[in-house]
């Protein structure tokens, strides 16, 4: 298992990439939710930088469409769920009410905007 640094700090390793890895081996970044996907593609990038190849990208929740943004760059990416997928599902335990609902879509569909950073 490899990881990537957003930069490179002053104390432990001091890389950017950490972790045993090959020239040219192939990898699959991993993360939990993508919002933007700025970080994940830098990440990409980065891995990519050092000699490695980015086969994939999976993500636990798309938060608003942006596997499709991953793709448009050339990245493939993939999501375990969506953010109205679990918003169906909060619903259909009653866990959120209708208006809950349409505002976890409204913000999906990119209809509101939130300001939050990735």
């Amino acid at each position: 298992m490899i990881f990537f640094c957003k930069e490179v700090k002053a104390y432990g390793t001091q890389r950017l990439i950490e972790g045993h890895y090959e020239l040219g081996e192939k990898v699959v970044v991993v993360d939990d939710i993508l919002i933007i996907g700025n970080s994940v593609m830098q990440g990409a990038e980065k891995l990519q930088s050092v000699g490695l190849e980015v086969r994939d990208i999976v993500v636990f929740i798309d938060f608003s469409g942006v596997k499709d943004k991953l793709q448009a760059h050339g990245d493939l990416g993939h999501a375990v769920l969506t953010l109205a997928e679990i918003a169906e599902s909060l619903s259909e335990a009653e866990r959120i009410d209708d208006r809950q609902f349409q505002l976890v879509i409204e913000i999906e569909k990119g209809k509101l905007r939130m300001i939050m950073n990735d």
